[in-house]
């Protein structure tokens, strides 16, 4: 059988082949998650651990796009609750990923109080990423009818990054959101997507070039007062070029360096959980902004 790391490997051979940012090899397709491993205890300082971890069920969701809720045994109230009173996390994959990616990071927040939610669009951000800022807007509407809450977190990887950002900034999402973050996101666009584009039609790949409508209407727009936004990355991307497209004026930048991450690898990794967990709990000021 193929390794973890065997199978994540080919998944990034194939997405540099392509010069795509967050999206699959020429297929078409969506790209498959790596072979499921026990997620790692993410260390010592109160975070979940692995035999909480191992109690949390796979996340699904629907085809329609409707975000559907981790069952699990570890919710709110357990020995690792938050005290933050935002429960509910939004989990928004990049183009061409599933859901299946999140499964460890959803894990890890029910294991420390938390109620994640994996919400993926029916054309995976493939289509315009505005039209998919305006689902991840309805989704939220949705979210706090079923949830009862004021306001949700939103982690969201790559180009559903790129989305909520829109969501939040142009369509006046801010109000809505408590923690928003974004890892590995092309927030001004990654020189590898028009390569992208040609292989796929796909508008989102048009989305993130440099200078498109799409991110000059993004990046035209004042960073919305008040909003908590954290935009991790990596200097050891991969897919999107320059690294430093992640930077975002007014936001919280994390670069992780010395710390090697690739691209995919912030789904899994204890380090970048731990990091994303100190920003839902409203802890992101003192935590560090380099690894």
């Amino acid at each position: 059988m193929m390794t973890h790391i065997h199978r994540r490997s080919l998944v990034a051979i194939s997405i540099a082949f392509v010069g795509l940012a967050c999206a699959p090899p020429s297929t078409g397709g969506p790209v498959p998650p790596p072979a499921p491993t026990s997620p790692a205890p993410v260390g010592s300082e109160g975070k979940g651990g692995a035999g909480a971890i191992a109690q949390a069920a796979t996340s699904v969701t629907s085809s329609t796009g409707q975000a559907t809720p981790v069952d699990g045994t570890s919710g709110a109230g357990g020995a690792n609750s938050t005290s933050h009173s935002t429960k509910t996390v939004l989990l928004i994959p990049g183009t061409a990923i599933t859901g299946d990616y999140f499964d460890t990071m959803a894990a890890r927040l029910m294991a420390d109080g938390f109620q994640p939610r994996v919400f993926v669009p029916p054309d995976l951000f493939t289509d315009s990423l505005a039209l998919g800022a305006q689902r991840i807007a309805d989704e939220v509407t949705a979210t706090l009818a079923a949830t009862g809450e004021d306001r949700v977190h939103i982690v969201a990887e790559c180009d559903g990054g790129v989305a909520t950002r829109y969501y939040v900034e142009v369509l006046g999402g801010a109000a809505h959101v408590d923690q928003m973050v974004t890892f590995v996101s092309a927030h001004h666009g990654t020189i590898t997507s028009p390569i992208g584009q040609v292989v796929t039609g796909w508008q989102a790949m048009s989305d993130i070039t440099p200078g498109s409508p799409f991110l000059e209407q993004l990046n035209s727009i004042p960073f919305p007062t008040g909003l908590k936004m954290t935009s991790i990355y990596t200097c050891h991307d991969e897919f999107i070029s320059p690294y430093q497209t992640s930077v975002v004026d007014g936001a919280t930048n994390v670069l992780f360096c010395q710390h090697y991450i690739a691209h995919l690898d912030g789904f899994w990794d204890s380090v970048v959980y731990a990091r994303i967990l100190a920003a839902l709990r409203g802890e992101g000021a003192s935590a560090p902004t380099q690894y």
